[in-house]
């Protein structure tokens, strides 16, 4: 028989854990990945000029990659990490003498508002990478994402995010100073409008929105809401619609699923030229020819 004390003793547990600046500034973001592979060694590890809507990042293991992105060539070899923004026309191509092997991850950054700041931070936490950190740390983080991928247990897609994250906080801690966050903190009143602003559009994106329903939906004036976008973002909450259609038109076409009127039936284009026309403008290509590209392998 188990007795209970006659008086109940507390214990206090002490917080000696103190969040710092980069923990605090990580934790604002999420990502989103949507391809992670593993290239071994090969000359026939190629990409011919493309332009997908979301980062891609490639880590070189071993020879030499010839990455063109727009229209500047860069080399890079063992330890080299590219980092290929959305909506960029790029190819990769690797010498036959010297075939690179590589990893990539392409994803998104959320709060889809903030993308460019953390693009610019992510910049230059590249360039302060060095030949350990890259052989120590990323390496078998990168391993163990493969590994990971390849058991498809329970609990991986989270453990891919996780490990993901890891690898992003890696990178972004060595040689990190405070001062590098400085300038990226908005009000907080810019943020929540236009994360609230920017959730609308995606949850109604195959509605046909227009700039009055998000205005009703926060509560607030035409004119304020183009304020805060042009002020925040540099561009106009319908540049941010159509930016959102497309990226899901992407989505749709890659499944090989739907023709194209469908598509632009389906996200309410007003005419399937219209849908084209706007696809081409970030593409650089019709989305027929996207969409070949993809599935036409003769």
């Amino acid at each position: 028989m188990i007795k209970s004390p006659n008086k109940t003793q507390i214990w206090p547990v002490p917080n000696n854990l103190t969040e710092d600046s980069l923990s605090r500034y990580l934790r604002e973001f999420t990502f989103d990945i949507h391809a992670f592979a593993h290239q071994p060694s090969s000359p026939t590890n190629v990409c011919d000029y493309r332009v997908v809507g979301d980062f891609e990042l490639l880590f070189v293991m071993s020879g030499q990659s010839l990455i063109t992105i727009g229209q500047t060539l860069y080399r890079f070899t063992k330890g080299d990490i590219a980092l290929i923004p959305p909506f960029i026309r790029n190819k990769i191509d690797t010498p036959p003498e010297d075939p690179h092997d590589n990893y990539f991850i392409h994803f998104d950054i959320f709060p889809f508002y903030r993308q460019a700041e953390f693009q610019q931070l992510l910049e230059q936490a590249i360039e302060r990478c060095t030949e350990e950190l890259f052989s120590d740390f990323l390496h078998p983080l990168l391993v163990q994402m493969e590994q990971e991928r390849a058991r498809k247990g329970p609990g991986s897609t989270l453990l891919l995010e996780l490990l993901f994250r890891q690898l992003l906080l890696s990178l972004l801690r060595h040689g990190f100073e405070d001062t590098l966050l400085h300038g990226h903190i908005g009000t907080a009143e810019e943020n929540v409008l236009l994360d609230q602003a920017i959730r609308f559009i995606q949850a109604n994106i195959e509605k046909p929105i227009k700039i009055q329903d998000i205005c009703e939906y926060l509560h607030i004036s035409e004119s304020y809401l183009h304020k805060t976008f042009a002020g925040k973002m540099n561009l106009s909450p319908n540049y941010m619609i159509l930016l959102c259609k497309v990226k899901r038109a992407e989505q749709l076409l890659k499944t090989g699923n739907y023709s194209i009127k469908e598509i632009s039936e389906r996200l309410c284009f007003s005419s399937q030229y219209y849908f084209s026309t706007v696809f081409k403008r970030y593409y650089g290509i019709s989305p027929r020819l996207f969409q070949n590209s993809l599935f036409d392998k003769d």
